[in-house]
């Protein structure tokens, strides 16, 4: 069976829509469909080892909403030639038969910015006019706040939705390695066996995973409350030079630094004693999942998909993303090794029903309905 796989982005292998495709090309090939990769940027070294033909299509030069609309008239053209059984979306083209969703744009830029998403911006052009047309047989939501979204924004039924939350690598990310690797990321990274090392771990856009919220923390942790013993990271790109100004203005330039992303990600869970994402919205977040397969307590906005997640007494550490709230949970955190050590463990077992194996075998029934 020959099955087609849209993204218009396809370079890193490291970020979740990738990896997702990735994954799905290398299962599909494994029973003997012919899966191709159609995109603007790929990576045909990855696609080609995971079993797929990679198709890279021309890029229309000029930035907006034709641009990817040309992208969708080139998919509609390859589709035309291989006449796939099934073709695979992931909200870069108009007419697929399963859609998996990313990110909720408009609902996100609203709660960030606190007003609507602009109406000259291309990707929100591009998802209002696929979500208000519903050329898919199936949408993939990556949690039920995105799902929720979807059904009272877009009028999406029920039977047309289906939430299945993205994987963590539980040969990566794992309680057991923690003894091992922490000791030297921590040395590695300056911290002593006295400090409480705070991290948030991220792939970029410091306004939405509301950074400010952790640098007025770190702030009350160090001036009002003098636990100086206490220090913060963020890991992840887009640094922006506002933030780094904000830690200097509140003299934390010794306890708060930025972190370059790396390939061994996991260390940096390693070294952590409580995770932090204090995100205006996050439709999903799999460094929250990450961070609780590593053993680590999470403190989390109520807005972050992957908080439906966190069962028993870690649910008190989902919060409304207000300073107030953050800065009473982690006071209870810095002190209390023993209640960090319960919330971790709980963390651990709870995702471990979410591991790769198991969520792909929720994506391969999918694909086993609608082929």
């Amino acid at each position: 069976m020959k099955i087609l796989i849209a993204v218009r982005i396809l370079k890193s292998t490291q970020s979740g829509t990738p990896r997702l495709v990735l994954q799905h090309t290398k299962y599909l090939s494994s029973k003997g469909h012919k899966v191709y990769v159609v995109a603007q940027r790929i990576n045909r070294k990855a696609v080609r080892k995971n079993g797929g033909k990679p198709i890279k299509v021309p890029v229309w030069p000029v930035k907006g909403m034709f641009h990817r609309l040309f992208f969708d008239k080139m998919v509609r053209f390859y589709a035309f030639l291989i006449n796939p059984k099934l073709v695979l979306g992931h909200g870069d083209i108009l007419k697929q038969d399963i859609l998996y969703l990313h990110n909720c744009v408009h609902y996100a830029h609203e709660l960030t910015h606190g007003k609507p998403l602009p109406d000259d911006m291309a990707v929100g052009q591009i998802h209002g006019k696929l979500l208000k047309e519903q050329n898919f047989r199936l949408l993939v939501c990556n949690s039920h706040l995105m799902k929720n979204d979807m059904r009272e924004r877009y009028g999406i039924v029920d039977e047309k939705l289906e939430v299945i939350y993205p994987e963590h690598d539980a040969d990566k990310f794992n309680i057991k390695d923690k003894p091992a690797k922490r000791a030297n990321m921590r040395s590695q990274m300056g911290y002593s066996d006295e400090n409480v090392v705070i991290g948030l771990i991220t792939s970029g856009d410091f306004k939405k995973r509301n950074v400010q919220l952790l640098i007025e923390l770190m702030d009350r942790l160090h001036n009002a409350h003098n636990l100086k013993n206490v220090q913060c990271f963020v890991a992840g790109k887009n640094r922006d030079q506002y933030y780094q100004d904000e830690i200097s203005k509140r003299g934390l330039d010794e306890v708060f630094t930025f972190q370059p992303s790396i390939k061994e990600v996991e260390n940096y869970y390693f070294a952590t004693d409580i995770f932090v994402l204090p995100a205006w919205v996050e439709e999903f977040g799999r460094s929250v999942v990450e961070a609780m397969a590593c053993g680590l307590p999470v403190v989390v906005s109520k807005y972050v998909g992957s908080a439906e997640l966190i069962e028993g007494e870690a649910r008190d550490y989902v919060l409304e993303p207000k300073l107030t709230q953050f800065e009473a949970k982690i006071l209870d955190l810095v002190g209390n090794q023993e209640l960090r050590n319960t919330l971790g463990d709980l963390n651990a077992k709870t995702v471990s029903a979410y591991d790769s194996q198991k969520q792909n075998e929720k994506h391969n029934k999918l694909f086993e309905r609608y082929s």
